[in-house]
């Protein structure tokens, strides 16, 4: 059993890394490790199961891909376009069941749970309006965007 409070604190990156990579090896050989930080790619990385605490109270204890699928149905896509026009933009703002953001002339990155549905909505206005997409991506969620929804969720709930 080991517990470990902030272990990563002032460590290069070289150090942190061999650390994190040291301790997840333990933990796959049966260690049980209670690992605090605030950094949540690297409870991510080392634990099995997260607890994940708001003002002092548990408010969820699952294994990150349980922790996603049940909080991170929200995808993030974004799309480097060739350019894009109002009349375009206002098309895309009509579409339902998601929030899309104009980060530039060029750039657009949509939110939404049901992405598929909307992407292949966005990928018809595009193409019926010949506008060329230069990259696309999925943003995979990540645990510190799980942890900041179930914060706000239960800071809302409590009040």
């Amino acid at each position: 059993l080991l517990f470990l409070d902030e272990p990563t604190v002032g460590l290069d990156p070289t150090a942190r890394r061999k650390l994190l990579d040291f301790l997840k090896n333990k933990a796959k050989s049966g260690l049980t490790i209670f690992y605090t930080t605030h950094v949540l790619s690297e409870a991510e990385y080392i634990c099995d199961e997260i607890a994940i605490i708001n003002k002092g109270k548990i408010i969820a204890v699952d294994s990150t891909d349980d922790l996603k699928n049940r909080f991170g149905r929200e995808k993030t896509i974004k799309i480097h376009l060739s350019g894009i026009n109002k009349s375009i933009s206002d098309l895309l703002n009509n579409i339902d069941d998601c929030k899309i953001d104009f980060n530039s002339g060029t750039n657009i990155t949509i939110h939404s749970d049901k992405s598929e549905t909307v992407l292949l909505q966005i990928l018809q206005i595009l193409n019926n309006n010949n506008i060329p997409i230069e990259d696309l991506s999925a943003i995979p969620t990540n645990l510190e965007e799980i942890f900041l929804k179930m914060v706000e969720y239960s800071d809302a709930s409590n009040n």
